[in-house]
């Protein structure tokens, strides 16, 4: 009797750490899910401010060559400023792009793992146990 009592209660802690380990795994999972998410909406902004900044450089550089009145260290300052803005852009555009497909990328590989991943106790009238399902 105490050989039956104590193998159920190990086969108890066991399924119950197995439990615990899959609730701990789809926190995991979600918590990386929004980490991602963040990742690739973090990269639509540099996207939109990269494009930005490099029209607005694009276009203070275009304007250059109709002011008659600035002074030549004036006009060169504001050239070197023209092309920082614009290589800042491009800059910003590289790397929202990069951010944006890692981002997506690894959002759409968790979210695959958490859907494959499913567990837990069932009590109904037909069935009484404990399910575990892994997809792939």
């Amino acid at each position: 009797m105490t050989k039956c009592v104590f193998t159920l209660l190990v086969f108890m802690i066991l399924i119950s750490s197995h439990l615990f380990s899959q609730d701990y795994d789809q926190f995991l999972y979600k918590h990386k899910i929004e980490r991602y998410k963040h990742l690739s909406n973090t990269g639509r902004v540099f996207i939109g401010s990269g494009g930005i900044l490099t029209a607005a450089g694009i276009i203070s550089a275009g304007l250059l060559s109709q002011e008659k009145e600035l002074s030549e260290i004036e006009l060169k300052n504001r050239i070197i400023v023209s092309y920082i803005a614009v290589g800042a852009g491009i800059d910003l555009i590289i790397g929202g792009f990069i951010m944006k497909s890692i981002g997506a990328h690894k959002t759409e590989q968790y979210q695959e793992k958490l859907n494959n991943l499913s567990g837990g106790i069932i009590f109904s009238r037909e069935c009484k146990g404990l399910s575990l399902v892994y997809r792939f």
